[in-house]
């Protein structure tokens, strides 16, 4: 069994130093000065279709039939500046990840890479944009229905690697993809009833393409196997990246509201959660976990009201140019003031935590009225325009720790235990 483990971690070990020697020639191909010579302005970036220039950019918009794209261009238009936000955590996805070394070669190679930077040089910036229009290339974007493309019922979209489509000639290991999204999301802002339900189904292609395309770039940067697993930073809990990225650039995951009292169509919710990590598992496709037992398991999680005037605001140019706070990791996240609790699996369980639950949010500034909302203290909501709600304000339908992961040398591969990791494929 020691000789078995060890040919696995010499088999891993060869892996991520060819890896590694692959970004460090990646890096050094790079001309900083030819670059920036060529850097565009931020103007031109933005309107890419409208400008004949040559930005590697232009490389990772989505491209669907002509006759289509008149009226999702603001989404494309919202998912291009949101890949300006999210360039930080791209960049960490082209570094240099340390390797959890495994001991069975059933288990996945896991890929721990680096907290990303809160904001870029211009020859940091300059380099991940080259690398991701190398990216870019070799994605390709369809429109599907369901049982087509591998898309579920339930899928928004999906996104597959091609072993037709290697990235070797871009300096890459990994392979190229094709972007799926679900043609009911697109149906959507064509059937909706005015401009505001337009905006809204805009902004979910937006999220949609980012959560995707981050999917494509994890693709790209990792060997070409199916046994690849990655962490997005040192404190991310999952191994869904796209999920990850969402987190990270949102403050937690937006979903479809069904709670009355919230009068609103969407909200936030925390990530991870254990619905989705559980719907995962049973299809076949588990995330891997890592961290706080209590809160990868409970069965509860907050929902916070997000107000229609934060998505709206996001397609008028001058929140880009004036509002948006570059630099700050949190400068996209909507305001959490008016919240509710949302259980999973109800019973005694959940009734037995609620009060704790209460006390941790109190902590953390709320208080909780009687509809059942958790309010910020001091917020005054406009009560007649919420619904009523169940006493509890919940459906009846419906320790931050990370575990430690040892980081070591072997050889000049940066590597972890997998033994010291409190890490488990989630169910």
């Amino acid at each position: 069994m020691p000789r078995r483990k060890n040919a696995i971690a010499a088999s891993d070990v060869r892996t991520a130093k060819a890896l590694y020697a692959q970004i460090q020639a990646n890096q050094a191909s790079l001309d900083p000065q030819y670059r920036l010579a060529n850097e565009p302005s931020d103007w031109r970036i933005g309107h890419l279709r409208n400008a004949a220039i040559n930005h590697p950019k232009q490389h990772l918009q989505p491209k669907f039939d002509p006759e289509r794209s008149p009226s999702i261009q603001p989404a494309i238009r919202l998912y291009m500046h949101f890949l300006d936000c999210a360039l930080p955590i791209f960049h960490t996805l082209l570094r240099e990840p340390a390797l959890l070394l495994r001991k069975t070669p059933s288990k996945p190679r896991v890929w721990l890479y680096p907290e990303p930077l809160l904001d870029l040089t211009a020859e940091q910036k300059s380099r991940t944009w080259t690398q991701l229009g190398e990216i870019g290339k070799k994605v390709y974007w369809v429109v599907g229905v369901a049982d087509e493309y591998g898309l579920k019922p339930s899928d928004e979209g999906n996104t597959l690697a091609l072993s037709d489509r290697p990235l070797h000639d871009a300096g890459l290991v990994g392979l190229g993809s094709r972007i799926t999204t679900n043609l009911t999301m697109m149906q959507a802002v064509e059937n909706a009833a005015n401009s505001e339900g337009q905006k809204l189904h805009m902004f979910n292609l937006a999220v949609l393409w980012l959560h995707e395309i981050s999917h494509a770039v994890a693709n790209a940067v990792l060997p070409a196997t199916r046994q690849e697993k990655m962490f997005l930073g040192p404190w991310s809990s999952t191994s869904e990246d796209g999920f990850e990225v969402e987190d990270r650039l949102f403050g937690g995951r937006f979903v479809e509201c069904h709670k009355p009292i919230l009068n609103t169509p969407m909200v936030l919710q925390e990530w991870p959660d254990v619905e989705t990590l559980r719907t995962y598992q049973q299809s076949g496709e588990p995330i891997l976990t890592r961290g706080s037992a209590e809160k990868l398991t409970r069965e509860w999680t907050v929902q916070w009201r997000v107000e229609p005037s934060y998505w709206e605001r996001m397609f008028e140019e001058d929140f880009w140019k004036k509002d948006l706070m570059v630099g700050r990791s949190d400068a996209l996240w909507p305001d959490k003031n008016v919240g509710v609790l949302r259980h999973f699996d109800g019973g005694e369980q959940f009734e037995e935590e609620e009060e704790t639950v209460e006390r941790e949010l109190e902590i953390e500034g709320y208080e909780r009225r009687c509809n059942g909302l958790f309010v910020r203290k001091g917020w005054e909501i406009e009560t007649e325009t919420m619904h009523d709600s169940d006493s509890d304000g919940t459906d009846e339908t419906d320790s931050d720790g990370m575990g430690d992961v040892e980081m070591g040398d072997f050889g000049n591969v940066r590597t972890g235990e997998s033994e010291d990791a409190d890490m488990t494929d989630a169910e």
